[in-house]
């Protein structure tokens, strides 16, 4: 039996948030302890299955010309703690330029178990792609070479959007509000590495590159880092990108 019908529930939302006293108070009470807990939980799922994840990213990609690598806190966590760092909720997996065929990419994730969750589109261009596995967040961020006259070593896009939880339809193309072009060391060559038995790929210049991401002092631990505080060169760009679904993710460029 609803104790409270819809409609007064979205009232007193509604109300809640035009007063800031008592959405302080609402957040703290309810918003923080729910999100503290979810990321507990995300937290644990990714040291359980995390390992499970990067086994079936190497068993999707056998055979297709990609060239994938561990990214950002995945990277991170193989080359400084060979562990997925405690603090980590997902899954972040580079791709080197030059790969566009996305229909296969995708198919092979979800014969593996992946769920597609949502695409980002700049200048026509597809620049991410996103899944779940098993409820864990699996990122794929597509590399781009610089201009021949730009001094600075590699590029890619990454999105800042507020479309909340929104997950897009099949069709949708639906525009967030702004990205940032970010720049760090190209790149070009990769190596494997061992980790809890399994032989995953990371960057050859992977200290220059951890360095270039997180600093000189990326060999010691900080609790609650966030991209904000990332040391990557980084521009925001006017226009903007796209959310966009599984069929536009599809296409070829």
């Amino acid at each position: 039996m609803k104790i409270w019908p819809e409609s007064i529930k979205a009232g007193l939302k509604k109300m809640v948030h035009r007063i800031p006293a008592l959405y302080k108070l609402y957040r703290g009470i309810y918003v923080v302890p729910v999100e503290w807990h979810q990321k507990m939980l995300l937290r644990h799922r990714l040291r359980k299955f995390g390992l499970e994840i990067l086994t079936k990213i190497e068993e999707s990609f056998r055979g297709l010309p990609i060239g994938y690598f561990a990214n950002f806190g995945t990277l991170l966590g193989i080359v400084r703690e060979n562990d997925f760092i405690r603090y980590d909720d997902d899954i972040d997996i580079g791709i080197l330029p030059g790969f566009h065929n996305f229909p296969r990419m995708i198919d092979a994730l979800l014969a593996n178990g992946f769920i597609f969750k949502r695409g980002f589109e700049y200048d026509g261009k597809i620049t991410e792609l996103a899944f779940w596995y098993k409820g864990i967040a699996v990122d794929f961020f597509f590399n781009e070479s610089c201009e021949e006259n730009d001094d600075r070593a590699g590029k890619m896009w990454y999105q800042e959007y507020s479309t909340g939880g929104y997950i897009p339809g099949l069709d949708d193309r639906v525009a967030a509000l702004k990205c940032r072009r970010i720049y760090f060391p190209a790149v070009s060559a990769l190596k494997k590495v061992a980790f809890k038995g399994l032989m995953v790929n990371i960057p050859e210049n992977t200290e220059e590159y951890l360095t270039a991401v997180y600093g000189d002092n990326w060999r010691t631990p900080i609790k609650g880092w966030t991209t904000a505080d990332s040391k990557l060169d980084m521009e925001v760009i006017e226009s903007p990108a796209y959310v966009i679904g599984l069929n536009a993710s599809r296409r070829q460029p």
